[in-house]
């Protein structure tokens, strides 16, 4: 999806709602440090891993906080220091965060890590929320990813994103039945019929993708411009 997405739209500014290691966050980390190499990853890794570390300093004694924030900045530099060393021209990129008990939020970690946390720093992200968006950015791309189906309020996220966004791309399952008790909801191939009357113009990418899984799932892009959409399949014809 990355090659087909990255090839065909434009993308300097892109975003993406709530989970930052199921979408395209990673093959934009790959694409811009895939000169790194292997040493590369499994430093910043540590890098990351034992910097946030170091910021857990609930209980501890005053000494303990004056070293562990002398080795932050050790970590901080480190990390630095990494991408530096690899560094090639960069998306924008942003996550849109919710709490919903849909969702893993607050407790996905590792290592008494955040997942949001570790991608802020790993995949230069910047963090904000839906319900306090101050309508600074305009995105390119903004991709919903395994998402849609884990919130109350579906249209609000969906809106939001085309509302800000010149495109937008959904992954999601695609169970009419057996649906699991984390969702609400499945999308359906109908699901795309259904924006189309309400002026939502899309393009079903499903059997373009090349799975090395079988699942029931449907990826699409969408935009509320009808040119945008038009444009966008004369590229992929």
């Amino acid at each position: 999806m990355f090659e087909i997405l990255n090839k065909n739209i434009n993308i300097e500014k892109y975003a993406e709602y709530n989970s930052p290691f199921m979408g395209l966050f990673l093959n934009f980390f790959y694409n811009e440090y895939k000169k790194g190499g292997y040493f590369f990853y499994k430093e910043i890794h540590k890098s990351i891993i034992n910097y946030l570390t170091s910021r857990q300093l609930a209980g501890k004694s005053r000494r303990i906080k004056e070293l562990s924030k002398i080795k932050s900045i050790k970590y901080v530099n480190q990390i630095h220091k990494l991408k530096i060393k690899n560094k090639k021209k960069k998306v924008e990129k942003f996550l849109f965060k919710n709490n919903s008990s849909l969702k893993w939020g607050i407790n996905d970690n590792y290592k008494s890590v955040n997942s949001k946390s570790y991608a802020q720093e790993m995949l230069d992200l910047e963090l904000l929320e839906v319900n306090k968006y101050n309508k600074k950015y305009k995105f390119d791309l903004f991709g919903i990813f395994h998402s849609l189906d884990h919130t109350f309020e579906p249209s609000v996220i969906l809106n939001f994103a085309l509302n800000f966004s010149k495109y937008v791309v959904v992954y999601s399952h695609n169970q009419i039945d057996d649906v699991s008790q984390q969702h609400l909801f499945s999308l359906t191939k109908n699901f795309v019929n259904y924006l189309k009357k309400k002026k939502i113009f899309s393009i079903d990418i499903t059997d373009r993708i090349n799975k090395n899984y079988k699942s029931p799932e449907i990826y699409f892009i969408c935009s509320k411009n009808k040119k945008n959409i038009n444009t966008l399949k004369k590229k992929l014809i």
